[in-house]
């Protein structure tokens, strides 16, 4: 009877005092709960802010380049109504003369148009490796805020067997967030974003040494067409406005 008495308070002792490290677990899972949610959330908010960021650099550049080329074609198209205002007022000048002119400066611009588009494909194919290069970065950060996993602590351990080690991962777990070194970096974002607009930055700068170039060498046609009108073709050229 005795013996039937310490066994029957041993089992009450247990059952009173259940299994404290196992419910520490689930509290402890509890306590990392809002903080995970946290850190998804800016992780998430810094990648958005991120895109956004690049997004509109992007839309500047393209915007940039358009009307680089606007301002470009309107003086290709003013030198060449130029010329051809000068032949078409001309009376005493040789007409045929004038007509391979003309011929001539056509062709200057046409060939003008070519390099336009010469530039800016290769402004194009700068922007898709850039862009390319940017969106693989970016997925990785994405990979790094979402790879964040707060299951795996009971991987490999009984909640009730062992549940010491599961505590164990989630208090590191919980220093890492508190710490804010889970996730992604605002600061990682900011360097990032400063890469692209250097990088965008070098390519609107070649675009722009590109066309300059290539309206050069239109320039130094037409020039050349008029100093045909008047050394070749008689023509006298009125000055320009």
């Amino acid at each position: 009877m005795k013996s039937f008495i310490v066994l029957l308070v041993a089992i009450v002792g247990i059952v009173a005092a259940g299994r404290p490290e196992t419910e520490n677990v689930i509290t402890t899972f509890k306590e990392l709960l809002p903080l995970y949610k946290s850190s998804m959330v800016e992780g998430q908010t810094v990648i958005t802010t991120l895109k956004s960021n690049v997004t509109k650099q992007l839309a500047d550049l393209h915007l940039s380049i358009i009307l680089k080329k606007e301002e470009m074609v309107q003086m290709v198209i003013e030198g060449e109504d130029y010329i051809q205002q000068q032949i078409s007022v001309q009376s005493k000048a040789d007409v045929m003369c004038l007509r391979f002119v003309n011929a001539s400066s056509e062709m200057t611009v046409n060939l003008a148009g070519v390099s336009f588009t010469n530039c800016i494909n290769a402004a194009d194919e700068a922007i898709k490796g850039k862009v390319e290069e940017y969106y693989g970065q970016v997925n990785g950060m994405e990979q790094q805020v979402t790879w964040l996993r707060i299951l795996d602590v009971f991987q490999g351990h009984n909640v009730f067997h062992s549940p010491q080690p599961i505590i164990e991962k989630l208090n590191a777990k919980l220093e890492l967030l508190r710490n804010n070194n889970a996730t992604l970096s605002a600061d990682n974002a900011t360097v990032l974003a400063n890469t692209v607009s250097y990088n965008l930055g070098l390519i609107q700068a070649n675009y722009n040494v590109c066309m300059s170039g290539a309206f050069d060498l239109l320039r130094q046609g037409l020039t050349m067409c008029e100093m045909q009108m008047t050394m070749i073709c008689g023509a006298t050229l009125a000055s320009r406005p």
